[in-house]
């Protein structure tokens, strides 16, 4: 909603509780003194001047009569009241909205603590569960063949690429390829 218009500062004279004070005489000096200026022969460049002028005699005619006036008074002062309520308002309103940030931060970090609390809790039973795995599938290949342990890297190592084959790499890989299916086949035999 537009704010309305305050006749009093269209007329040239302060707003707000000074205007109680006011008799008039005073509304009639201050509609003069403002309509010499805003006149528009006094402006006959100023394209505005004839609406400018025509605001100003509304605002007086308004002003001049006590009922019309008394009634603006009251308009100004529920204006006042509400902008104060406002303000009031508006204060609450910034206090609770810092409030629940503050809330919600607390709030927040928890949560993140929890997760990575959870996250950690799961991480440890996954490697529990891999390590398990791994000394179960230790135990099976070696009960096929207890003197080699096929889960250390030693029993195949790879050879670094800088370095000469001693077997050409093909039948190397042939090599381990039938080894694997060799264990393969016997822990299918076991089940």
């Amino acid at each position: 909603m537009d704010l309305p218009i305050d006749h009093y500062k269209i007329v040239g004279l302060p707003s707000g509780e000074e205007n109680f004070k006011l008799t008039i005489n005073d509304i009639n000096k201050a509609y003069k003194r403002k309509a010499l200026v805003l006149h528009p022969d006094k402006n006959p460049h100023n394209p505005n001047a004839h609406a400018n002028f025509t605001q100003l005699k509304s605002s007086y005619e308004i002003l001049k009569l006590e009922s019309s006036r008394a009634l603006f008074d009251d308009l100004l002062r529920v204006r006042r009241e509400k902008a104060l309520r406002h303000r009031e308002f508006d204060a609450k309103r910034r206090r609770m909205a810092s409030d629940l940030e503050d809330r919600e931060r607390s709030c927040s970090a928890a949560a993140d603590a929890e997760s990575k609390a959870n996250e950690q809790s799961i991480l440890r039973q996954l490697d529990e569960e891999i390590t398990k795995f791994r000394a179960k599938k230790r135990k099976s290949y070696q009960t096929v063949s207890p003197s080699v342990d096929f889960a250390d890297p030693l029993v195949f190592p790879r050879q670094s690429q800088n370095s000469t084959p001693c077997v050409p790499a093909h039948e190397h890989h042939a090599f381990e390829t039938s080894v694997f299916e060799k264990l393969k086949k016997a822990v299918q035999k076991q089940k």
